[in-house]
């Protein structure tokens, strides 16, 4: 990683693979919150099933564990809402600028699902940035990161009593810039598209979500060594651009994390 952090030019992307992940199955919006099209992979006999539930991010996520899993022969399910984080709490959403109620309708036919499943592992992760709690119709700031320890560790509490084990994946470094177009202008010399690590990175949300992780018998998976050196995260890691957009890692990036994750969450035997 800091040898990354002075890489210059940006060569073409390696070969890295692909999952079959279909992203208008596979994640709900405000219209669609419930009953929404199966988002099944892997083996649907396998003697173990394997569970993606969050947000966007959670779906981020769902191509390097979703390889991982069809890979052992497990039944692999995600549950992925837009703006919906696994922290049980209500949701401000920008776009109708008040309630998200589609959030808490989705959580609640999501768990009930998850619960039926009897999973050997629920991946749980949520995206900070950008969201916030809602109180009488607008966005609370201050309230937040409170409202979203109370609500993870209430999430948690739900999952461990209906799975094996519960990893809660925690939240990435971010971009400061738009990754796609910098990257793409300035690919002769990609540093300029670096992120300073005092920007991309909450590390007092991260360090919240890994004790109340282990308060409430989750586990817990720090990804942003993955992402960052000790001050600078890199646009460029290995050849692969680390972003799609400022909020969430470019599929190829996270394909190739797929076995540094696997390993990290103790997916693989």
């Amino acid at each position: 990683m800091a040898d990354s952090v002075n890489v210059g030019a940006w060569p073409p992307e390696p070969a890295v693979g692909s999952f079959p992940f279909n992203q208008r199955a596979c994640i709900s919006g405000m219209d669609a919150p419930t009953g929404k099209e199966k988002c099944s992979y892997g083996d649907p006999n396998g003697d173990k099933t394997v569970v993606v539930y969050g947000d966007s991010h959670a779906q981020m996520w769902a191509s390097p564990l979703g390889v991982t899993a069809t890979e052992l022969g497990r039944r692999f399910e995600v549950f992925s809402m837009f703006s919906c984080p696994p922290a049980d709490f209500s949701v401000y959403n920008a776009k109708r600028k008040g309630d998200y109620p589609e959030c808490k309708a989705f959580r609640a036919d999501s768990l009930a699902k998850i619960e039926g499943l009897h999973p050997s592992v629920v991946f749980v992760s949520g995206q900070r940035q950008g969201t916030w709690v809602e109180k009488d119709g607008r966005p609370d700031k201050d309230n937040t990161e409170a409202a979203w320890e109370q609500g993870l560790a209430s999430t948690l509490k739900s999952l461990t009593a209906m799975s094996d084990r519960v990893v809660v994946i925690g939240d990435i470094a971010y971009s400061q810039k738009d990754p796609e177009g910098c990257v793409t202008s300035n690919s002769d010399d990609v540093r300029r598209c670096n992120t300073p690590r005092s920007y991309a990175v909450d590390t007092a949300h991260n360090e919240m979500e890994k004790r109340v992780a282990e308060a409430n018998g989750a586990e817990y998976v720090d990804v942003v060594p993955w992402l960052c050196a000790d001050d600078v995260c890199p646009a460029v890691v290995a050849g692969f651009a680390t972003h799609k957009d400022a909020q969430h890692i470019s599929t190829n990036y996270a394909l190739w994390l797929r076995r540094s994750l696997s390993e990290a969450s103790a997916l693989l035997p």
